[in-house]
């Protein structure tokens, strides 16, 4: 059983990464932009599920494996974005700004910053200059998520994928309950926290489990067109008021589940496959990571100044950090093994 690659999917990575870039960046007409995260979440779940039922079922599945191996995708440019923003930190920010952002650094390297940012602060109301690490919050529950997976494979993989598809089917549930229950009295936590995300991922990890032949043509037309609007839905109508995650996670959720199901062979599948969809997808981690401490320190130092051009600007130098970065930091790390090999599966064991 191998893995296709799925130009559509990078295509969509595309879509999430844009939406969280232009939501920062201008606001409105993208006032609903931050459910990109929500995108990305879906997408990893059914990335990871299919390297994990492959490795599975070849019989070569290595929990420090696959740690090292999420190491060496994640950490060599989180190194990179936090050492700048710590250096820009020192070179602009009060002190007191620039002790959160130190603390606040050394949590998203322990994959905390979740539970950092949830005693901090509301991620709505967060002034956009002084926390230039909020973003990793994100980074964090996906994370954790990677570690609590494997364990869901290594329990019950031994039993029958029907039987890993139950089980994740019963915690995604009990997730999307339970966030739902915990916004009502407790939004902080349903936004930062793993438990009311979880379903998150696990819609993309149940789409991966479930096999699902791709759909006829005009079905994969319309499971297509119906879920990228779903998500215009979410982009377009939501805004920093709409009560989140919970209930109004489920359009951009499902229709997330749906553009994949759907495949490349739909008109939507055919459009998120052209080329610089595709690119952006592909750089899509690096910009996810630059954009906001730039755009934060861009607002500390402007004050009451900021400008749109200066914005516009400040999101091309941030397109342009991720390419350079994922040909010069990522590519080379995830391709040659003999980099940091020892010292990063010590890490990974330590991470696990």
């Amino acid at each position: 059983m191998g893995i296709d690659y799925r130009r559509d999917v990078d295509g969509l990575r595309a879509v999430a990464v844009l939406s969280v870039v232009l939501y920062h960046a201008f606001g409105a007409p993208f006032s609903g932009g931050f459910v990109g995260v929500d995108i990305f979440f879906v997408i990893s779940g059914f990335i990871i599920t299919s390297i994990l039922m492959q490795q599975f079922a070849d019989g070569r599945f290595s929990l420090l494996d696959f740690l090292e191996r999420r190491v060496r995708r994640i950490l060599p440019p989180l190194f990179l974005v936090i050492a700048v923003s710590m250096i820009l930190g020192i070179w602009f920010y009060l002190p007191g700004d620039l002790t959160t952002l130190g603390v606040s650094a050394i949590w998203a390297l322990l994959f905390l910053a979740n539970f950092f940012f949830l005693i901090e602060i509301d991620y709505f109301a967060a002034p956009p200059d002084s926390y230039p690490l909020l973003h990793l919050w994100s980074l964090a529950v996906e994370e954790q998520f990677y570690v609590v997976l494997p364990m869901v494979f290594l329990l019950c993989f031994s039993m029958g994928i029907r039987r890993v598809l139950t089980v994740v089917a019963t915690l995604s549930l009990l997730s999307f309950l339970s966030a739902v229950a915990i916004f009502e009295v407790f939004p902080k936590g349903a936004f930062y926290m793993l438990p009311a995300r979880f379903w998150e991922l696990g819609v993309g990890v149940m789409l991966a489990l479930a096999r699902l032949d791709q759909p006829k043509r005009v079905w994969a037309h319309v499971a297509g067109l119906l879920g990228i609007g779903l998500i215009a839905f979410a982009l377009w109508g939501y805004s920093d008021q709409t009560p989140f995650p919970g209930i109004a996670a489920l359009p951009p959720v499902l229709g997330s589940a749906l553009v994949i199901w759907a495949g490349p062979q739909s008109v939507v599948g055919r459009i998120l496959s052209v080329p610089p969809m595709v690119a952006i997808g592909l750089i899509s981690y690096g910009f996810y990571l630059w954009h906001w401490p730039l755009l934060a320190f861009y607002r500390y130092v402007m004050m009451d100044d900021v400008r749109a051009l200066g914005l516009v600007g400040v999101v091309i130098l941030s397109l342009v950090l991720s390419a350079v970065s994922y040909r010069f930091v990522e590519q080379p790390i995830r391709r040659r093994r003999w980099v940091f090999r020892e010292r990063g599966r010590i890490f990974a064991l330590a991470l696990s």
